[in-house]
């Protein structure tokens, strides 16, 4: 967020430089303060400081932006695998029957209740 509060102050102290007349049409108060681009851009980061980093509309202090991440999902490939009666103990999955389904892990291990048998997949 600090990244978008320093981009756009810079942004505001470029506009007398690049666009001297940019503030000809404003109120005579408000073109004596940002005519100068030093003022312009302490006076834009300092708003957007209180802004983004320190007024909470609703949002707990010090949120990440994860939080506002998508809720968990699966893909209806990893779905359809599934038969019925599957289920999930303890992070290790059975069928209906009791028996304990290998889980193949991403480097080619099968995971098993037994650690001997954790070996590659093939």
């Amino acid at each position: 967020m600090n990244l978008i509060i320093v981009a756009t102050s810079l942004g505001f102290g470029m506009i007398p430089i690049a666009a001297p007349s940019f503030y000809e049409h404003f109120p005579t108060w408000f073109e004596t303060i940002f005519h100068s681009g030093i003022s312009s851009a302490a006076i834009m980061a300092i708003l957007l400081n209180l802004l983004f980093n320190h007024m909470s509309f609703g949002n707990t202090d010090q949120s990440s932006v994860f939080v506002a991440g998508t809720d968990r999902i699966l893909y209806r490939s990893e779905v359809e695998a599934l038969n019925e009666g599957d289920h999930f103990v303890d992070g290790r999955l059975f069928d209906a029957e009791g028996v304990e389904v290998p889980i193949i892990e991403k480097d080619g291990t099968v995971t098993t209740d037994n650690p001997a048998s954790d070996k590659p997949a093939g």
